[in-house]
Formats: structure tokens, sequence, C-alpha cells
């Protein structure tokens, strides 16, 4: 996997509690789990309209951009699928590659935690800490209390 070699460790120290978060704390975080969680690559924050907004370390710029293209229009066409079939909201995002997974978890405003592995990680353990990190990330960009985006069930 052309990604798999450019990571860079980072050392990091225990986050605050999760309902103070702020973006410096929420970086550490992205970092941290990148490092500590075995098989993950890379972990980026992509906004709704494809742009990179926070990315693990190592993560080059181009291929930041492309994982933010990417991250962000799949999330945008699962909430399509999703209201269509009117099968609530995306909780989830999981595509499975030969050379790996791409996991998207939504944080709400637009927002999705978009999570490259390797192919032999525990998929199970890194969905688990997606999910974690992806409430965390949410606080940090929307303060306590915001509820996950939801799929628009405007017609």
């Amino acid at each position: 996997m052309p990604w798999a070699d450019i990571r860079q460790t980072t050392p990091t120290t225990p986050p605050p509690p999760s309902d103070s978060l702020t973006m410096t704390d929420l970086q550490q975080l992205l970092d941290d789990c990148a490092e500590r969680v075995s098989g993950i690559v890379h972990i980026a924050v992509v906004s709704g309209d494809g742009l990179p907004h926070m990315l693990s370390s190592g993560l080059s710029r181009d291929h930041a951009d492309q994982l933010a293209a990417l991250g962000s229009g799949l999330a945008s066409l699962a909430d399509g699928a999703a209201c269509v079939l009117s099968g609530g909201p995306v909780t989830q995002l999981l595509i499975d590659m030969d050379d790996g997974f791409l996991l998207l978890v939504p944080t709400g405003s637009g927002h999705t935690l978009a999570v490259l592995t390797k192919p032999d990680c525990d998929i199970g353990a890194i969905g688990y800490e997606a999910v974690l990190l992806a409430d965390a990330a949410r606080t940090a960009l929307n303060g306590p209390g915001e509820e996950r985006r939801r799929p628009s069930t405007a017609a």
C-alpha cells in the first residue's frame, strides 16, 4: 500500500476530559490513535466539502486531499442512500479492499472521521476506537452535547 510507509510517530500525553476537548487535544488524539492502534495507517477528519480538516502525523498533503475528497463523497453517498432507503442515520461506512480498509464515521456538522488501515488489522477493534475518536472529534468541533450528523429527510 503506497500510503503505509510514510507515517511518522509522535509521542502523546493523555487527553483532557471529553467535554473540554480543544483542537490541539483532538490532534493529539488522532496522532495517539494512529500510533497506538495496530493496523491503522492514517486518520483524518474531513469536511463535508471534501477538504482535510485535521490529519494524523505523516499523512502527505496530496494523500490528505485525496482521502478528504473520497471520504466526503462516500459519506454523502451513504447519507443519501440511508435517506432514500429510510434506514436511519449512517453510523459507519466500511470499504473493504485487498490492501486494507477505509472506515468512515460521521462526527457531526458535516465532518467525517476517515481511518485507513492495513489489510491484516483487527477491524472490530479499529471500529471501536474510531467511534470513540469520532465522538471526541464531534465534541472538539461542535462543543459538548452536539448530536451526530443526521441524513436530511427533506424532499
